[in-house]
């Protein structure tokens, strides 16, 4: 059985990084890390998203789990 991913923190003033690849949804998160556990605050891209629920906000990289707070800045 596969662990969970570590809950990394929240994410705000975010927007997707597209990146042209297969891999998972085609796009990084990038925006200001409210709380990262092992970065602190700060501007973060996260690794590649591989699951984005929208109505809760979480999505899941490669090897954590973040929460997107507030829309999407366009």
């Amino acid at each position: 059985m596969q662990a969970e991913k570590p809950h990394k923190g929240s994410i705000t003033s975010w927007s997707k990084l597209h990146i042209d690849d297969t891999f998972g949804l085609g796009w990084c998160a990038i925006g200001h890390n409210a709380e990262h556990l092992d970065f602190g605050s700060g501007v973060i891209r996260t690794s590649y998203v591989v699951k984005h629920d929208e109505a809760t906000g979480e999505i899941e990289t490669r090897n954590s789990r973040y929460t997107l707070v507030g829309p999407e800045l366009t």
